[in-house]
Protein backbone atom coordinates (compact mmCIF):
# COMPACT_ATOMS: atom_id res chain seq x y z
CA UNK A 1 0.00 0.00 0.00
CA UNK A 2 1.21 3.31 -0.66
CA UNK A 3 1.91 6.09 2.52
CA UNK A 4 0.90 9.57 1.02
CA UNK A 5 1.29 11.75 3.70
CA UNK A 6 0.22 15.46 3.61
CA UNK A 7 1.23 17.70 6.47
CA UNK A 8 -0.18 21.15 6.79
CA UNK A 9 1.55 23.58 9.90
CA UNK A 10 -1.29 25.15 12.01
CA UNK A 11 -0.16 28.53 13.31
CA UNK A 12 -0.80 31.67 15.36
CA UNK A 13 -0.25 35.14 13.78
CA UNK A 14 -0.72 38.94 15.64
CA UNK A 15 -1.37 41.65 12.92
CA UNK A 16 -0.97 45.13 14.13
CA UNK A 17 -3.10 45.35 17.58
CA UNK A 18 -5.43 42.55 17.00
CA UNK A 19 -4.26 39.16 17.29
CA UNK A 20 -4.63 36.66 14.39
CA UNK A 21 -5.42 32.94 14.33
CA UNK A 22 -5.85 30.57 11.96
CA UNK A 23 -8.22 27.55 12.40
CA UNK A 24 -9.20 24.58 10.70
CA UNK A 25 -12.89 23.92 10.85
CA UNK A 26 -13.39 19.86 9.66
CA UNK A 27 -16.75 18.98 8.42
CA UNK A 28 -17.50 15.01 8.64
CA UNK A 29 -20.24 12.88 9.10
CA UNK A 30 -20.37 10.30 12.12
CA UNK A 31 -22.59 7.48 11.69
CA UNK A 32 -24.27 9.50 8.46
CA UNK A 33 -24.52 12.67 11.38
CA UNK A 34 -22.82 15.52 10.21
CA UNK A 35 -20.54 17.30 12.47
CA UNK A 36 -17.48 19.99 12.82
CA UNK A 37 -14.66 20.06 14.48
CA UNK A 38 -12.39 23.32 14.31
CA UNK A 39 -8.61 23.48 15.38
CA UNK A 40 -6.19 26.42 16.55
CA UNK A 41 -3.26 25.24 18.46
CA UNK A 42 0.34 26.44 17.32
CA UNK A 43 2.62 23.23 15.83
CA UNK A 44 -0.50 21.29 14.55
CA UNK A 45 -0.32 19.15 11.81
CA UNK A 46 -2.59 17.66 9.04
CA UNK A 47 -1.78 14.13 8.02
CA UNK A 48 -3.28 12.48 5.07
CA UNK A 49 -2.67 8.55 5.41
CA UNK A 50 -4.06 6.50 2.48
CA UNK A 51 -8.16 6.80 3.60
CA UNK A 52 -7.65 8.32 6.69
CA UNK A 53 -7.02 11.84 8.01
CA UNK A 54 -5.27 12.69 11.10
CA UNK A 55 -4.66 15.75 12.95
CA UNK A 56 -1.72 16.05 15.18
CA UNK A 57 -0.72 17.97 17.85
CA UNK A 58 2.91 16.89 18.96
CA UNK A 59 2.81 18.65 22.20
CA UNK A 60 -0.63 17.91 23.39
CA UNK A 61 -1.43 14.48 22.01
CA UNK A 62 -4.91 14.56 24.01
CA UNK A 63 -6.08 16.65 21.51
CA UNK A 64 -4.84 14.46 17.95
CA UNK A 65 -8.21 13.10 16.08
CA UNK A 66 -8.95 10.95 13.01
CA UNK A 67 -10.79 10.88 10.35
CA UNK A 68 -12.34 8.45 7.72
CA UNK A 69 -11.30 10.15 4.65
CA UNK A 70 -14.41 9.20 2.96
CA UNK A 71 -16.30 10.48 6.38
CA UNK A 72 -14.87 14.28 5.95
CA UNK A 73 -17.21 16.39 3.92
CA UNK A 74 -15.19 19.46 3.90
CA UNK A 75 -11.59 21.19 5.60
CA UNK A 76 -11.58 24.51 5.46
CA UNK A 77 -8.83 27.14 6.78
CA UNK A 78 -10.13 30.42 8.97
CA UNK A 79 -8.70 33.17 9.65
CA UNK A 80 -10.20 34.64 13.17
CA UNK A 81 -9.40 38.00 15.27
CA UNK A 82 -9.31 39.10 18.97
CA UNK A 83 -11.57 41.67 19.95
CA UNK A 84 -11.44 45.66 19.86
CA UNK A 85 -13.40 48.24 22.07
CA UNK A 86 -13.26 51.86 21.46
CA UNK A 87 -15.90 54.71 22.00
CA UNK A 88 -16.52 57.73 23.92
CA UNK A 89 -14.56 57.71 26.73
CA UNK A 90 -15.98 60.81 29.48
CA UNK A 91 -19.49 62.31 29.74
CA UNK A 92 -20.98 64.94 31.90
CA UNK A 93 -24.36 64.79 33.21
CA UNK A 94 -25.87 67.24 35.32
CA UNK A 95 -27.79 65.85 38.66
CA UNK A 96 -31.71 65.58 37.87
CA UNK A 97 -30.86 64.51 34.47
CA UNK A 98 -33.40 62.31 32.22
CA UNK A 99 -32.81 59.11 31.07
CA UNK A 100 -29.94 58.95 28.14
CA UNK A 101 -27.75 56.89 26.66
CA UNK A 102 -23.48 57.61 25.66
CA UNK A 103 -22.27 57.96 22.34
CA UNK A 104 -22.08 54.74 20.20
CA UNK A 105 -18.76 52.22 20.73
CA UNK A 106 -17.42 50.51 18.28
CA UNK A 107 -16.79 46.63 18.87
CA UNK A 108 -15.10 44.66 16.05
CA UNK A 109 -13.22 41.05 16.23
CA UNK A 110 -14.10 38.08 14.36
CA UNK A 111 -16.08 36.10 15.84
CA UNK A 112 -18.04 38.55 17.12
CA UNK A 113 -17.14 39.82 20.12
CA UNK A 114 -19.81 39.87 23.11
CA UNK A 115 -19.50 42.72 25.56
CA UNK A 116 -20.29 42.49 29.22
CA UNK A 117 -19.94 45.24 32.10
CA UNK A 118 -17.09 43.90 34.74
CA UNK A 119 -17.68 47.15 36.80
CA UNK A 120 -19.68 49.87 37.54
CA UNK A 121 -23.12 51.06 38.82
CA UNK A 122 -26.22 49.06 38.00
CA UNK A 123 -28.10 52.25 36.58
CA UNK A 124 -25.75 52.07 33.89
CA UNK A 125 -26.22 49.06 31.12
CA UNK A 126 -25.01 47.79 27.78
CA UNK A 127 -27.65 47.81 25.38
CA UNK A 128 -25.60 46.24 22.28
CA UNK A 129 -24.00 49.62 20.78
CA UNK A 130 -24.16 52.80 23.55
CA UNK A 131 -24.32 52.41 27.62
CA UNK A 132 -28.08 53.34 28.45
CA UNK A 133 -28.24 55.68 31.64
CA UNK A 134 -31.19 55.26 33.97
CA UNK A 135 -32.07 58.51 35.77
CA UNK A 136 -31.72 59.33 39.38
CA UNK A 137 -27.65 58.50 39.80
CA UNK A 138 -26.73 61.00 42.82
CA UNK A 139 -23.78 63.84 42.12
CA UNK A 140 -20.45 61.93 41.33
CA UNK A 141 -18.18 60.58 39.54
CA UNK A 142 -18.72 56.75 37.81
CA UNK A 143 -16.46 54.32 36.60
CA UNK A 144 -17.58 51.65 33.63
CA UNK A 145 -15.43 49.02 32.21
CA UNK A 146 -16.46 47.38 29.43
CA UNK A 147 -15.10 43.88 28.80
CA UNK A 148 -15.43 42.73 24.61
CA UNK A 149 -14.60 38.47 24.55
CA UNK A 150 -14.61 36.21 21.15
CA UNK A 151 -11.83 33.65 22.40
CA UNK A 152 -9.62 34.93 20.21
CA UNK A 153 -6.46 35.94 22.10
CA UNK A 154 -6.79 38.98 25.44
CA UNK A 155 -9.98 40.12 25.90
CA UNK A 156 -10.55 43.65 25.10
CA UNK A 157 -11.26 45.99 27.86
CA UNK A 158 -12.17 49.72 27.61
CA UNK A 159 -13.00 52.33 31.03
CA UNK A 160 -15.76 54.92 30.50
CA UNK A 161 -16.36 57.54 32.70
CA UNK A 162 -19.29 59.61 33.58
CA UNK A 163 -19.35 62.49 36.06
CA UNK A 164 -23.23 63.59 37.39
CA UNK A 165 -22.80 67.26 38.52
CA UNK A 166 -24.57 68.52 41.66
CA UNK A 167 -26.89 71.50 41.36
CA UNK A 168 -28.76 74.07 43.96
CA UNK A 169 -31.64 75.15 44.13
CA UNK A 170 -32.25 79.32 43.96
CA UNK A 171 -35.89 80.06 44.77
CA UNK A 172 -36.67 83.96 43.79
CA UNK A 173 -39.51 85.68 45.87
CA UNK A 174 -40.93 89.05 45.55
CA UNK A 175 -43.40 90.62 48.14
CA UNK A 176 -46.66 92.47 47.43
CA UNK A 177 -46.12 95.59 44.95
CA UNK A 178 -43.84 93.66 41.91
CA UNK A 179 -42.66 91.10 40.35
CA UNK A 180 -39.29 88.98 39.76
CA UNK A 181 -38.27 88.05 35.92
CA UNK A 182 -37.32 84.51 37.13
CA UNK A 183 -39.23 82.57 39.87
CA UNK A 184 -35.80 80.50 39.96
CA UNK A 185 -34.55 76.90 39.28
CA UNK A 186 -31.53 74.36 39.96
CA UNK A 187 -28.19 75.31 39.03
CA UNK A 188 -24.80 73.82 38.81
CA UNK A 189 -22.05 75.94 41.10
CA UNK A 190 -20.45 78.74 39.37
CA UNK A 191 -23.22 79.43 37.00
CA UNK A 192 -24.22 83.04 36.35
CA UNK A 193 -27.24 84.22 37.39
CA UNK A 194 -29.31 87.55 36.70
CA UNK A 195 -32.83 88.22 38.42
CA UNK A 196 -34.93 91.99 37.77
CA UNK A 197 -37.25 93.03 39.82
CA UNK A 198 -39.96 95.49 38.44
CA UNK A 199 -42.19 97.45 40.80
CA UNK A 200 -45.40 97.88 40.07
CA UNK A 201 -47.52 101.17 39.85
CA UNK A 202 -46.91 103.54 42.85
CA UNK A 203 -44.32 101.34 44.26
CA UNK A 204 -40.40 100.61 44.29
CA UNK A 205 -38.07 98.66 44.69
CA UNK A 206 -36.25 98.67 48.06
CA UNK A 207 -33.99 95.62 47.69
CA UNK A 208 -32.79 91.90 48.08
CA UNK A 209 -32.96 89.94 50.65
CA UNK A 210 -30.71 86.65 50.30
CA UNK A 211 -30.07 83.80 51.94
CA UNK A 212 -27.18 81.11 51.42
CA UNK A 213 -24.25 82.28 50.45
CA UNK A 214 -24.76 84.59 47.35
CA UNK A 215 -23.42 87.53 47.00
CA UNK A 216 -24.34 90.23 44.79
CA UNK A 217 -22.51 92.11 42.39
CA UNK A 218 -22.97 95.90 43.23
CA UNK A 219 -25.27 95.01 46.82
CA UNK A 220 -28.84 94.33 47.67
CA UNK A 221 -29.32 97.37 46.61
CA UNK A 222 -28.40 96.39 42.91
CA UNK A 223 -30.99 95.69 40.32
CA UNK A 224 -30.90 93.07 38.49
CA UNK A 225 -29.20 91.05 41.20
CA UNK A 226 -26.21 89.41 39.38
CA UNK A 227 -24.11 86.78 41.02
CA UNK A 228 -22.24 83.02 40.09
CA UNK A 229 -24.29 80.18 41.67
CA UNK A 230 -22.64 79.07 44.89
CA UNK A 231 -22.64 75.51 46.27
CA UNK A 232 -25.63 75.74 48.04
CA UNK A 233 -29.14 76.30 48.01
CA UNK A 234 -30.34 80.19 47.70
CA UNK A 235 -32.98 82.20 48.52
CA UNK A 236 -33.43 85.52 47.11
CA UNK A 237 -36.41 87.93 47.78
CA UNK A 238 -37.20 91.13 46.18
CA UNK A 239 -38.78 94.09 48.28
CA UNK A 240 -41.01 96.56 46.97
CA UNK A 241 -42.41 99.33 49.08
CA UNK A 242 -45.15 102.17 48.64
CA UNK A 243 -44.15 105.31 47.64
CA UNK A 244 -45.04 108.18 49.08
CA UNK A 245 -47.73 110.79 48.14
CA UNK A 246 -46.97 114.03 46.97
CA UNK A 247 -49.71 116.89 46.68
CA UNK A 248 -52.04 118.56 44.02
CA UNK A 249 -52.02 121.73 44.29
CA UNK A 250 -55.04 123.97 42.47
CA UNK A 251 -53.79 127.08 42.02
CA UNK A 252 -56.32 129.63 42.10
CA UNK A 253 -57.07 131.31 37.72
CA UNK A 254 -59.16 134.46 37.08
CA UNK A 255 -61.83 133.48 34.82
CA UNK A 256 -62.63 129.85 35.88
CA UNK A 257 -61.59 126.94 38.18
CA UNK A 258 -60.27 123.93 37.58
CA UNK A 259 -60.28 120.77 39.97
CA UNK A 260 -58.51 116.98 40.32
CA UNK A 261 -59.62 113.75 40.69
CA UNK A 262 -57.67 113.17 44.02
CA UNK A 263 -55.51 115.97 45.86
CA UNK A 264 -52.59 113.25 46.43
CA UNK A 265 -50.85 110.63 44.40
CA UNK A 266 -47.72 108.61 43.97
CA UNK A 267 -45.07 108.74 41.04
CA UNK A 268 -46.53 107.24 38.69
CA UNK A 269 -49.91 107.33 39.20
CA UNK A 270 -52.46 109.27 36.87
CA UNK A 271 -54.18 112.50 37.85
CA UNK A 272 -57.11 113.73 35.79
CA UNK A 273 -57.81 117.86 35.88
CA UNK A 274 -61.84 119.10 34.74
CA UNK A 275 -61.46 122.50 33.99
CA UNK A 276 -64.37 124.36 33.86
CA UNK A 277 -64.22 128.09 31.87
CA UNK A 278 -66.28 130.92 33.67
CA UNK A 279 -69.47 132.59 31.35
CA UNK A 280 -67.70 134.39 28.70
CA UNK A 281 -64.29 132.64 28.87
CA UNK A 282 -62.06 130.18 27.07
CA UNK A 283 -59.01 128.18 28.06
CA UNK A 284 -56.23 129.05 26.96
CA UNK A 285 -53.30 126.68 28.42
CA UNK A 286 -53.07 124.70 31.71
CA UNK A 287 -49.46 124.26 33.25
CA UNK A 288 -48.28 121.47 36.18
CA UNK A 289 -45.23 122.51 37.84
CA UNK A 290 -43.48 120.33 40.03
CA UNK A 291 -39.45 121.10 42.39
CA UNK A 292 -40.93 124.76 43.41
CA UNK A 293 -41.45 125.70 40.04
CA UNK A 294 -38.70 124.15 37.93
CA UNK A 295 -40.11 121.84 36.36
CA UNK A 296 -42.57 121.70 33.84
CA UNK A 297 -44.77 118.16 34.14
CA UNK A 298 -46.56 117.60 30.59
CA UNK A 299 -50.23 117.17 30.55
CA UNK A 300 -51.87 115.02 27.45
CA UNK A 301 -55.95 115.75 26.82
CA UNK A 302 -58.62 117.93 24.71
CA UNK A 303 -61.20 120.02 25.80
CA UNK A 304 -61.84 120.26 29.45
CA UNK A 305 -60.32 117.42 30.69
CA UNK A 306 -56.44 116.90 30.70
CA UNK A 307 -54.45 114.08 32.57
CA UNK A 308 -50.78 113.91 33.91
CA UNK A 309 -48.55 111.23 35.47
CA UNK A 310 -47.44 112.18 39.17
CA UNK A 311 -43.60 113.29 39.36
CA UNK A 312 -41.97 112.56 42.49
CA UNK A 313 -42.74 116.11 43.60
CA UNK A 314 -45.49 118.52 45.09
CA UNK A 315 -47.07 119.80 41.60
CA UNK A 316 -49.45 123.36 41.64
CA UNK A 317 -52.02 123.38 38.47
CA UNK A 318 -52.58 126.81 36.59
CA UNK A 319 -54.93 127.07 34.09
CA UNK A 320 -55.30 130.47 32.03
CA UNK A 321 -58.49 131.38 31.07
CA UNK A 322 -59.50 134.78 28.59
CA UNK A 323 -61.95 136.44 28.12
CA UNK A 324 -61.82 137.47 24.58
CA UNK A 325 -63.40 140.83 24.43
CA UNK A 326 -61.06 141.53 27.25
CA UNK A 327 -57.93 140.04 25.51
CA UNK A 328 -58.89 142.24 22.30
CA UNK A 329 -58.83 145.56 24.08
CA UNK A 330 -55.83 144.53 26.20
CA UNK A 331 -54.18 143.77 22.48
CA UNK A 332 -55.25 147.40 21.65
CA UNK A 333 -54.03 148.62 25.21
CA UNK A 334 -50.57 147.18 24.89
CA UNK A 335 -49.31 148.70 21.35
CA UNK A 336 -50.09 152.05 22.91
CA UNK A 337 -48.65 150.98 26.20
CA UNK A 338 -45.07 149.75 24.20
CA UNK A 339 -44.83 152.87 22.07
CA UNK A 340 -45.47 155.47 25.11
CA UNK A 341 -42.69 157.13 26.20
CA UNK A 342 -42.48 157.09 30.03
CA UNK A 343 -41.30 159.54 32.01
CA UNK A 344 -41.59 160.15 36.31
CA UNK A 345 -40.67 163.21 38.72
CA UNK A 346 -37.94 161.64 41.32
CA UNK A 347 -40.13 163.80 43.78
CA UNK A 348 -43.46 161.49 42.75
CA UNK A 349 -41.62 158.25 42.75
CA UNK A 350 -37.86 156.91 43.28
CA UNK A 351 -38.59 153.23 44.73
CA UNK A 352 -39.91 150.05 43.24
CA UNK A 353 -43.45 150.87 45.26
CA UNK A 354 -43.58 154.18 44.07
CA UNK A 355 -42.74 153.36 40.49
CA UNK A 356 -45.75 150.62 39.83
CA UNK A 357 -48.37 153.17 41.70
CA UNK A 358 -47.21 156.13 39.62
CA UNK A 359 -46.74 153.72 36.17
CA UNK A 360 -50.46 152.60 36.85
CA UNK A 361 -52.18 155.96 36.99
CA UNK A 362 -49.64 157.30 34.03
CA UNK A 363 -51.05 154.37 31.85
CA UNK A 364 -54.36 154.51 32.80
CA UNK A 365 -54.71 158.12 32.20
CA UNK A 366 -52.82 156.75 28.70
CA UNK A 367 -55.50 154.66 27.36
CA UNK A 368 -58.14 156.52 28.38
CA UNK A 369 -56.98 159.19 26.50
CA UNK A 370 -56.28 157.46 23.40
CA UNK A 371 -58.55 154.85 23.11
CA UNK A 372 -62.10 156.10 22.00
CA UNK A 373 -64.78 156.50 24.44
CA UNK A 374 -66.85 154.70 22.63
CA UNK A 375 -64.87 151.52 22.42
CA UNK A 376 -64.63 151.17 26.16
CA UNK A 377 -61.92 149.67 27.94
CA UNK A 378 -63.50 146.74 29.78
CA UNK A 379 -60.42 146.59 32.14
CA UNK A 380 -58.15 148.87 34.38
CA UNK A 381 -54.29 148.71 35.37
CA UNK A 382 -53.42 148.39 39.00
CA UNK A 383 -50.13 148.25 40.94
CA UNK A 384 -50.00 144.60 41.72
CA UNK A 385 -50.01 144.14 37.41
CA UNK A 386 -46.90 145.79 37.29
CA UNK A 387 -43.29 144.32 37.69
CA UNK A 388 -40.60 146.40 38.15
CA UNK A 389 -37.57 144.44 36.84
CA UNK A 390 -34.93 145.15 40.00
CA UNK A 391 -32.33 143.72 37.77
CA UNK A 392 -32.24 146.79 35.86
CA UNK A 393 -34.02 149.42 38.37
CA UNK A 394 -31.73 152.34 38.84
CA UNK A 395 -33.54 155.33 41.21
CA UNK A 396 -32.43 158.97 40.22
CA UNK A 397 -30.13 160.98 42.63
CA UNK A 398 -30.98 164.42 43.41
CA UNK A 399 -28.30 167.85 42.91
CA UNK A 400 -26.20 169.00 44.71
CA UNK A 401 -24.07 171.84 44.66
CA UNK A 402 -21.21 169.75 42.79
CA UNK A 403 -23.92 167.89 40.18
CA UNK A 404 -26.69 170.76 40.43
CA UNK A 405 -28.80 169.18 37.59
CA UNK A 406 -28.45 165.15 39.48
CA UNK A 407 -28.44 161.77 37.53
CA UNK A 408 -31.99 160.69 36.46
CA UNK A 409 -32.77 157.17 36.79
CA UNK A 410 -34.08 154.21 34.75
CA UNK A 411 -36.39 151.31 35.06
CA UNK A 412 -38.03 148.34 32.58
CA UNK A 413 -41.12 147.15 33.85
CA UNK A 414 -43.69 144.64 32.73
CA UNK A 415 -47.63 144.97 32.88
CA UNK A 416 -49.92 142.45 32.88
CA UNK A 417 -53.61 142.24 33.67
CA UNK A 418 -55.56 139.69 34.98
CA UNK A 419 -57.19 137.70 32.56
CA UNK A 420 -54.97 138.35 29.72
CA UNK A 421 -52.83 136.10 28.24
CA UNK A 422 -49.77 138.70 27.19
CA UNK A 423 -47.82 141.41 28.77
CA UNK A 424 -46.67 144.65 27.76
CA UNK A 425 -43.44 145.79 28.32
CA UNK A 426 -41.08 149.41 28.27
CA UNK A 427 -38.68 151.28 30.43
CA UNK A 428 -38.91 155.08 31.55
CA UNK A 429 -36.47 157.59 32.99
CA UNK A 430 -36.79 159.11 36.77
CA UNK A 431 -36.09 162.37 36.49
CA UNK A 432 -33.86 163.79 39.47
CA UNK A 433 -34.45 166.81 41.46
CA UNK A 434 -32.14 169.87 40.72
CA UNK A 435 -30.20 171.76 43.44
CA UNK A 436 -31.36 174.78 42.92
CA UNK A 437 -29.56 177.43 45.28
CA UNK A 438 -26.50 177.11 47.65
CA UNK A 439 -26.54 179.14 50.96
CA UNK A 440 -23.97 179.14 53.67
CA UNK A 441 -23.57 175.41 52.56
CA UNK A 442 -26.86 174.19 52.74
CA UNK A 443 -29.18 173.50 49.83
CA UNK A 444 -32.16 176.05 50.04
CA UNK A 445 -35.99 175.05 49.06
CA UNK A 446 -37.52 177.68 48.18
CA UNK A 447 -41.76 177.83 47.80
CA UNK A 448 -42.97 175.17 50.15
CA UNK A 449 -46.29 175.82 49.82
CA UNK A 450 -46.52 175.19 45.72
CA UNK A 451 -50.15 174.64 44.47
CA UNK A 452 -52.59 174.16 41.70
CA UNK A 453 -56.30 174.13 40.63
CA UNK A 454 -58.25 174.10 37.86
CA UNK A 455 -61.32 176.53 37.28
CA UNK A 456 -63.45 177.40 33.72
CA UNK A 457 -60.83 175.81 31.75
CA UNK A 458 -58.03 178.01 33.40
CA UNK A 459 -55.21 176.87 35.12
CA UNK A 460 -54.20 178.86 38.41
CA UNK A 461 -50.65 177.74 39.85
CA UNK A 462 -49.24 179.70 43.22
CA UNK A 463 -46.25 179.46 45.17
CA UNK A 464 -43.91 180.16 42.20
CA UNK A 465 -40.77 181.90 42.54
CA UNK A 466 -40.69 185.25 40.62
CA UNK A 467 -37.90 185.09 37.67
CA UNK A 468 -37.38 180.97 37.74
CA UNK A 469 -38.72 178.82 35.86
CA UNK A 470 -41.61 176.00 36.14
CA UNK A 471 -42.90 173.46 33.90
CA UNK A 472 -45.68 171.32 33.28
CA UNK A 473 -45.59 167.23 32.16
CA UNK A 474 -48.26 165.36 31.07
CA UNK A 475 -49.39 161.66 32.25
CA UNK A 476 -46.44 159.79 29.77
CA UNK A 477 -43.26 162.37 31.34
CA UNK A 478 -44.02 164.63 28.44
CA UNK A 479 -43.24 168.59 29.32
CA UNK A 480 -45.95 170.56 27.73
CA UNK A 481 -45.62 173.71 29.06
CA UNK A 482 -42.46 176.07 30.63
CA UNK A 483 -42.59 179.60 31.08
CA UNK A 484 -40.34 182.06 33.69
CA UNK A 485 -42.25 183.19 36.78
CA UNK A 486 -43.56 186.94 36.35
CA UNK A 487 -44.68 186.51 40.41
CA UNK A 488 -46.06 183.98 42.92
CA UNK A 489 -48.71 183.21 40.86
CA UNK A 490 -49.29 182.47 37.26
CA UNK A 491 -52.36 181.56 35.29
CA UNK A 492 -52.80 179.75 31.55
CA UNK A 493 -55.93 178.03 29.88
CA UNK A 494 -55.89 174.23 30.40
CA UNK A 495 -58.45 172.74 28.68
CA UNK A 496 -56.94 168.90 28.36
CA UNK A 497 -58.66 166.31 31.12
CA UNK A 498 -55.91 164.00 32.45
CA UNK A 499 -53.19 164.04 35.03
CA UNK A 500 -50.76 166.82 34.93
CA UNK A 501 -47.67 167.28 37.07
CA UNK A 502 -46.68 170.86 38.08
CA UNK A 503 -43.11 171.54 39.09
CA UNK A 504 -40.44 174.05 39.86
CA UNK A 505 -37.67 171.66 39.75
CA UNK A 506 -37.69 172.10 43.87
CA UNK A 507 -41.36 170.55 44.47
CA UNK A 508 -44.06 168.97 42.57
CA UNK A 509 -47.44 168.58 42.44
CA UNK A 510 -50.10 166.31 41.14
CA UNK A 511 -52.95 168.12 39.68
CA UNK A 512 -56.17 165.70 38.30
CA UNK A 513 -57.93 166.98 35.70
CA UNK A 514 -61.66 165.20 35.79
Amino acid sequence: MTRIILTIALFVSVIAASAQETWLQVEYLQAGVPQTDEFSFAGGEVQILNNAVNIVFSANTTLNRNYAFDDIVTMNFHTYYSPTITGPAAMTLTEGYAATSSGAFTVTGAPTPTVTITSGDPAITWNGTTLDIAAGLAAGVYSVTLEAANGIGTNATFTFTLTVVATYTLTVNASAGGVVSSTGGSYVEGTPVSITATPGSGYFFSGWTVTGGATLAGGDQANPAVFNMPASDVTLTATFNLLPRYSVNISASAGGTVSADRMSARPGETVTLTVTPNTGYTLTSITVISRDGMHSVSTTGTGNTRTFTMPAANVTVTAYFVNPTWQAAWEAAKAIIEAADFSVLQNDANTLTELRYRLAEMINELLRTVIPAQAGIPFSVSPSDIVIFDYNFRPATAGDAVNRSGTNGYFEFRVTPPETRSSAYNDGVITATSFDDVANGELRMENAELGAWVLNGVLHVSGLTPGKPWYIYNVYGQMIYTDIANGNKAEIPLSEKGIFVITDKKESIKLVVP
